[in-house]
């Protein structure tokens, strides 16, 4: 498998976790991370998607957490791979919540296309309006 050449902008994000964001207690958040390297947020997750892509070159991936972007602090590859699980499972855990989530609202669609939603207490019908063209 070829390792693939990652843009320059690429490169000054993992360089500059790597040697600041050791660690989940120093994660820098995405604003300061952004303002320190002259790009937009979208950019970051864009840069940060590169850097951990499967043919990427680099073998510290960039975490993130509630407190920010960081790099793990593991010594080993055992700590490592430890830390990477974690968020591959919280990861897991969020796409689980969010299919949970369709199947209940999967479960309100009526025979005759209307849906019952729960808004602030009160229940509400949503009516779709199909309009067939020709007939």
């Amino acid at each position: 498998m070829d390792v693939i050449k990652l843009s320059p902008q690429a490169y000054r994000l993992h360089d500059f976790v790597l040697s600041n964001c050791i660690g989940e207690p120093n994660a820098m958040k995405a604003d300061n991370l952004c303002f320190l390297l002259g790009i937009a947020n979208r950019q970051l997750r864009l840069l940060r998607a590169e850097v951990n892509g499967s043919l990427a070159e680099f073998h510290k991936k960039i975490l993130t957490s509630n407190k920010g972007y960081y790099v793990a602090a593991a010594q080993t590859p055992e700590q490592a791979y430890k830390q990477y699980r974690k968020v591959a499972w919280r990861k897991i855990h969020q796409g689980l919540k969010l299919l949970n989530e369709g199947k209940r609202l999967l479960q309100t669609i009526n025979d005759d296309g209307s849906v019952r939603i729960n808004i602030s207490g009160h229940r509400k019908d949503i009516v779709e309006i199909y309009i067939e063209e020709g007939k």
